[in-house]
């Protein structure tokens, strides 16, 4: 035999005869997927979690506060004018029936 002899098949059909379905390994390794990877990935999605939560630091609270507050201040503000403008809606049309106030 020479270096120019085939010695494997060369064709799907040379190599499996019983069809291309059949052309996997007799055992499949099992997934290396183990605990200590399970472990370690949950480990360094907390880490990432609690980074991104120590960047949410009191200045980020206090600014919430803040807006809070804003925002009652302005719907206090626009409930005092509805009643003001209520009041004066009414004293327009006391006045237009000819009663003072």
């Amino acid at each position: 035999m020479n270096a120019t002899t085939r010695r494997w098949p060369r064709t799907l059909n040379e190599a499996f005869p019983h069809g291309a379905e059949y052309a996997s390994s007799i055992e499949r390794p099992a997934p290396r997927l183990t605990w200590r990877v399970g472990v370690a990935l949950v480990l360094a999605v907390a880490l990432v979690m609690l980074a991104a939560v120590q960047q949410h630091g009191p200045d980020d609270v206090q600014a919430a506060r803040d807006g809070a507050a804003a925002l009652a201040d302005a719907q206090t503000a626009a409930a005092a004018d509805a009643r003001l403008e209520r009041a004066q809606a009414a004293m327009d049309a006391q006045r237009a029936q000819g009663v003072r106030p």
